[in-house]
């Protein structure tokens, strides 16, 4: 069945960036196993959670001047510096840059 629990709020009056809360189940032999952890944050979105763009990685290049016939260069970054948390917003703009290599 569904069980409720109450917290006083002065439990929670330290500052986190989220509390977590492990659902366990206890069987009738007493044993104890986590059933799943869920997460809240403690700030709204606007404050925290929004994720930022990491360095550039280094460009692209060709293994042999043969294998270029398009001479295109790329890079990527990834969106974790820090990662989006809690639903946050994901990086905007785009993650890969291309150029065309001049010779």
């Amino acid at each position: 069945g569904q069980h409720t629990a109450s917290f006083d709020c002065r439990l929670f009056s330290e500052r986190y960036p989220e509390y977590c809360f492990v659902y366990v189940s206890q069987a009738v032999t007493g044993a104890v196993a986590d059933v799943r952890m869920d997460c809240l944050p403690t700030l709204p979105l606007s404050e925290g959670g929004a994720g930022g763009w990491g360095e550039w990685s280094a460009w692209s290049a060709c293994p042999a001047p043969a294998h270029c016939s398009t001479r295109t260069r790329s890079r990527h970054r990834f969106c974790d510096s820090p990662p989006p948390a809690y639903g946050a917003k994901f990086c905007e703009v785009s993650s890969t840059v291309e150029v065309l290599a001049l010779t």
